[in-house]
């Protein structure tokens, strides 16, 4: 059982020495870290793959660990049939993810959700009747294990993402870069490719993409995460046309302003910044956006929904709000 372990080890973020004002590092320290960081890189990939080895044996015989029926009592290694369509979610262990995931599992599927933070990933998966494993798309190792435990996949959402800091390309921090790029475009990359085979021989595979607003336009001081999102889109529409013919749809849904953790991500922990971007409107949720994966998941196999962009009523562009002192809810 997978239990509330955790294997993410997370890594000190450090500016490039520009940033800090401060010379170069020498070569000897630049070799120690290296080295530590190449430790540290093995530890979380063993743990990763120690946590793994605990649900290979039940995925691959088609079983979830355990199901919570209406009444609250266990039910111990209930079986997963033969037929039952299998939904993954990345980025699930809050948010649209946790949202999608209720979702599809109210659809009928088996939902297998993948995220860092495990203790909720088991919680959901407890409630829902799916599948909880651990997940890093920014970690190559942690998503051949993911993905190659699963008996089949016929829906995919690529939900891992997100944005940090809010800088001028002059004070740009390449370390917030990088993990915006690794995780938004690079990520969906790594996951998409490794469970194409599956979602092709499903004879009916779905990917849902959840890009942003920013795929679409650019603003001050977000020039990080607007080009990732842009890259992150413009990935998904190319795979449009070279899967044209084979039996697997794409839909790209862009958001605006969804009231999440996004932004508290992306100010690292500040909530009274956070806070301000929905000051003075009333967000969507991410429940908003689950019903909208809903409904694309459910349409009929030769119907498509190419792009969807959904935004607040009171939002017109990525930066342009009417905001009033009470927005109503």
């Amino acid at each position: 059982m997978v239990g509330s372990a955790r294997f993410y080890i997370p890594q000190r973020r450090q500016q490039s020495s520009r940033a800090r004002g401060s010379r170069a590092p020498s070569a000897a320290v630049t070799y120690v870290t290296r080295g530590a960081r190449r430790l540290g890189d093995m530890a979380r990939r063993y743990v990763t793959l120690r946590i793994l080895l605990n649900s290979r044996v039940n995925l691959r015989v088609h079983r979830c660990d355990r199901h919570r029926d209406p009444a609250g009592s266990t039910i111990d290694d209930m079986s997963i049939s033969a037929d039952s369509r299998i939904a993954v979610v990345t980025g699930a262990s809050s948010g649209i993810g946790e949202a999608t995931a209720r979702t599809l599992a109210a659809q009928g599927y088996h939902v297998v959700v993948g995220a860092r933070r495990l203790d909720r990933l088991q919680a959901l998966a407890d409630e829902i009747g799916g599948t909880a494993l651990p997940l890093d798309v920014t970690d190559e190792d942690s998503v051949e294990a993911f993905t190659t435990v699963l008996p089949r996949v016929d829906v995919l959402v690529n939900n891992a993402g997100g944005a940090k800091g809010l800088a001028t390309v002059a004070d740009a921090v390449e370390d917030d870069w990088r993990w915006m790029w690794e995780t938004n475009v690079i990520g969906t990359m790594r996951i998409t490719r490794a469970l194409l085979p599956e979602l092709i021989a499903s004879g009916d595979g779905l990917i849902v993409t959840i890009t942003s607003v920013a795929a679409f336009e650019a603003y001050d001081n977000g020039a990080g995460y607007t080009s990732a999102k842009h890259a992150q889109a413009v990935l998904h529409r190319t795979l449009r046309g070279e899967l044209l013919g084979r039996p697997v749809r794409l839909t790209e849904i862009a958001p605006g302003a969804v009231e999440t953790e996004f932004s508290l991500v992306r100010f690292e922990g500040d909530q009274e910044r956070a806070d301000k971007v929905y000051e003075g409107i009333t967000p969507l949720v991410a429940q908003d956006i689950a019903e909208i994966v809903g409904f694309v998941a459910s349409r009929p196999s030769h119907v498509n929904l190419d792009q969807i962009i959904v935004k607040p009523r009171d939002q017109a562009s990525a930066g342009r709000f009417h905001r009033t002192a009470n927005p109503p809810k």
